[in-house]
């Protein structure tokens, strides 16, 4: 193995580029290359500063002795080394606000699925009320005079699913008291109640909070890093 090809060797295991070695000799890449290359040697001082900066001595960069044991590969201190951290900043600087626009799409989606929610219940619960009060108007409007004889049917709202058994429930309550009570068949404010309401929607509000919030950060993000690359 000639000197240029230990040179070539030594670089690679300790991760130099041509540039960084020849920063640490104090000479052009080229001037490394053509060492590399066998087409040129360096003077007696550049090897040693070439020994140091490889982390071997001069015998083994001359003569080519193997190392003993084979010890693990390390740079000797003060010699350069690839800076990973340096092109992952400038990675960030010069891509990040593209993370940005992916939060404020993850943002609107969220605002867009609590907002369909919120509607979707809403419809449902203004359904449900509709029904039960159309159960007690119907009920208030049956003729006092009714002898109990026939049936009396009950149809919920559109919108509103009911078992048989409930329905049963409601005509049997119907049945009952029209006609028998003075008082009629009374019905609750709301098919569900408020408490019940509430707690849905505030369930709902949690993904437009964090929707909202993924919008704002992707904003702040495209602005920090907009023509920064």
């Amino acid at each position: 193995m000639t000197m240029g090809q230990r040179i070539a060797q030594r670089r690679r295991q300790l991760g130099l580029s041509q540039e960084a070695l020849a920063d640490a000799v104090g000479v052009s890449r080229q001037a490394v290359s053509k060492w590399e290359l066998d087409e040129a040697q360096p003077d007696a001082a550049k090897i040693v500063l070439l020994a140091q900066a490889l982390g071997i001595t001069t015998d083994e960069l001359l003569l080519g002795e193997a190392e003993a044991e084979n010890p693990a590969v390390q740079a000797p201190p003060g010699t350069p080394r690839p800076d990973h951290l340096g092109r992952l900043e400038k990675l960030v600087r010069k891509h990040g606000y593209k993370v940005g626009y992916v939060l404020i799409a993850w943002g609107l989606a969220l605002l867009l699925f609590a907002g369909a929610g919120f509607l979707m219940f809403r419809g449902f619960f203004t359904a449900a009320d509709e029904s039960y009060r159309d159960f007690n108007v119907f009920s208030s409007s049956l003729v006092p005079e009714w002898n109990g004889q026939g049936s009396i049917t009950f149809e919920p709202a559109d919108g509103v699913t009911l078992t048989d058994e409930e329905i049963a429930l409601i005509e049997r309550e119907l049945a009952g008291q029209v006609g028998f009570s003075q008082k009629p068949v009374q019905a609750a404010a709301h098919a569900f109640s408020p408490t019940l309401q509430r707690a849905v929607y505030a369930v709902l509000a949690l993904p437009a909070i964090f929707g909202a919030a993924l919008v704002v950060t992707g904003v702040v993000v495209i602005v920090k890093y907009k023509g920064k690359e």
